[in-house]
C-alpha cells in the first residue's frame, strides 16, 4: 500500500479511532507516534540487479504491554503526519509501513497492507512481517514476501508460514556452496 492510499482511507474516516493489528496481536490503545520516517532504499539484490524505492514509516509506542488509555483518533493522527509533512518532504508513492515493538521486545517494521473501517467506529490497520526470500532465484512475488503476522515470527520454515510460498534454495547463487564465478549472482 501506497503512503497516498493509505492517508485516503484515514480521510474517509476521520470521525473513527485508529487500531494496528498483525494478526492476533494489537498495539495497545494509549500508543504514541514516537517518529515518522520518510526513507530512501537503494539497494543491489543476490541476482546483481539494482533497485530504488521509498518508504514513509509510523514508528509507534506503547508505554505498556496492558492496554491503557485510548486509541488515537485519526484526525489526530493525520494531524500528526501532516505536521511531519510540512518538514520533511514524504513521497506520495512510497510505501507505507508501521514500525512496532511490545515493551521490552524486538520492534518489526511491518507492512501495511489493508485499512477497514469497524462497525464500532475503529479503523483497523492490517500489518504483515515482512519475510525474507533470495530475489535473485524467485522475483515472482515482489520484492517484500509476507509472512502471515500470526504465526511466530523466527524459527518457522517459510513452507510452515502460510500466506506466501517462499521458493526454497537448494544450492542457489549466493549459498554457502555456490561457486564464485556464476552469472547473476553476487561476486
Amino acid at each position: 500500500m501506497t503512503t497516498e492510499e493509505f492517508l485516503a482511507q484515514l480521510e474517509r474516516h476521520r470521525d473513527h479511532r485508529l487500531a494496528f493489528r498483525a494478526g492476533a496481536a494489537t498495539v495497545s490503545p494509549g500508543y504514541h507516534v514516537t517518529e515518522i520516517k520518510a526513507v530512501t532504499i537503494d539497494a543491489v539484490d543476490c541476482g546483481g540487479r539494482s533497485t530504488s524505492w521509498k518508504e514513509t514509516t509510523f514508528q509507534l509506542w506503547s508505554p505498556s504491554a496492558e492496554p491503557a488509555g485510548e486509541l488515537m483518533s485519526v484526525t489526530k493522527f493525520l494531524g500528526i503526519y501532516h505536521r511531519v509533512g510540512s518538514m520533511v518532504p514524504i513521497e506520495r508513492d512510497a510505501r507505507v509501513r508501521a514500525e512496532y515493538g511490545p515493551p521490552g521486545e524486538i520492534a518489526v517494521s511491518y507492512v501495511v497492507t489493508d485499512v477497514v473501517a469497524q462497525d464500532d467506529g475503529v479503523l483497523e490497520v492490517r500489518l504483515a512481517a515482512p519475510a525474507v526470500a533470495c530475489k535473485g532465484h524467485d522475483r515472482t512475488f515482489g520484492d517484500i514476501p509476507l509472512v502471515d503476522a500470526s504465526a511466530p515470527p523466527i524459527g518457522r520454515l517459510a513452507e510452515d508460514v502460510g500466506q506466501v510460498e517462499v521458493a526454497q534454495v537448494e544450492v542457489g547463487c549466493c549459498s554457502p556452496a555456490a561457486p564464485v564465478a556464476r552469472a547473476a549472482c553476487c561476486a
